[in-house]
């Protein structure tokens, strides 16, 4: 609350004289230099600009399991399987991600295939190696669903 009306008070101060008006009478009422006043000001609006406009990149899948699987025995197959869940050769669609993640007994909501991944490649960090091993081995390369996957199996078989 206090902070709320020191700003309503420099607002209307800054509105009543001129900027420089009021940093000369900081200067006077704080016993310091004009110029010092001047660069902490500056200093200080920088640093707010700075921090507004600048948002921390957002993390690959690949580079957030890379680090989830820095101590793992099983990190270069957990990168092999992130690589392909990014590019949509593993559980391309969403009804994949939560129908894998149903049968794995992975937990929790999964509104979206790229906040799903992180959940996704925690739990797979306990699996053993032949298990990860067999899920890559099954894992389309075309990218295609499950559902394609069966529709194509269908056609091709109706057609012997």
């Amino acid at each position: 609350m206090k902070t709320e009306l020191l700003e309503l008070e420099m607002q209307l101060l800054l509105l009543r004289y001129s900027e420089d008006q009021v940093l000369r009478a900081l200067a006077e009422a704080q016993s310091k230099p004009l110029e010092e006043i001047q660069r902490k000001v500056t200093s200080l609006r920088e640093k707010k600009h700075t921090a507004k406009t600048t948002k921390p990149a957002k993390k690959s899948i690949s580079e957030t399991v890379e680090e989830l699987a820095a101590e793992s025995p099983n990190r270069d197959l957990l990168i092999e399987l992130a690589a392909k869940y990014e590019n949509k050769r593993f559980l391309p669609e969403l009804k994949d991600v939560k129908r894998f993640a149903e049968k794995s007994g992975i937990s929790g909501s999964m509104p979206t295939r790229e906040s799903s991944a992180k959940r996704l490649f925690t739990a797979l960090l306990g699996f053993e190696r032949n298990q990860l091993e067999g899920i890559l081995s099954e894992s389309p390369g075309s990218g295609e669903s499950a559902f394609s996957q069966l529709s194509r199996q269908l056609i091709e078989g109706s057609s012997e």
